[in-house]
């Protein structure tokens, strides 16, 4: 294979990651994955000093799960409802204005990264909810329950 072969397939798979909506939230996907299984057992081995641990939630493994519930509930209505909005306003506007418009939509950064953000948050949450109901460690401080 030719150097000109191997820079014309480098560009080809560049165009094909910038163009496609689905690279980056997929990426955003397993990174929330990794933390979501990673992050609790952070948590298992630090120990907080008894002046930190005030801060934290102080209800149970049920008020946590409840609670992580209704955040991941109303984050995946949200963002339900914006990009059903987001494509009837592409559809209406490719019709009236150039079918480019689509184009250019799925190659904004932008666009990417607001995906990823937004599909990275349910698995992560969760994760977290499927911990929760570890007991806290001896010698921790009693009011911190939720992993």
């Amino acid at each position: 294979m030719g150097r000109g072969a191997l820079r014309h397939a480098a560009i080809g798979l560049r165009d094909a990651l910038t163009t496609q909506v689905w690279p980056l939230p997929t990426l955003g996907v397993a990174l929330a994955v990794v933390l979501g299984v990673a992050l609790p057992q952070l948590d298992a081995v630090t120990v907080l000093p008894d002046g930190l641990t005030g801060y934290l939630f102080g209800g149970g493994a049920d008020a946590a799960r409840s609670v992580l519930g209704t955040i991941a509930g109303s984050l995946i209505t949200v963002t339900a409802l914006t990009f059903s909005l987001t494509v009837v306003t592409l559809q209406l506007a490719s019709s009236q204005f150039s079918p480019r418009l689509l184009r250019t939509f799925t190659r904004d950064r932008v666009v990417h990264l607001t995906l990823a953000l937004s599909s990275r948050r349910s698995p992560s949450r969760s994760s977290c909810c499927a911990r929760s109901a570890v007991p806290p460690r001896a010698g921790r401080n009693s009011s911190r329950r939720c992993r």
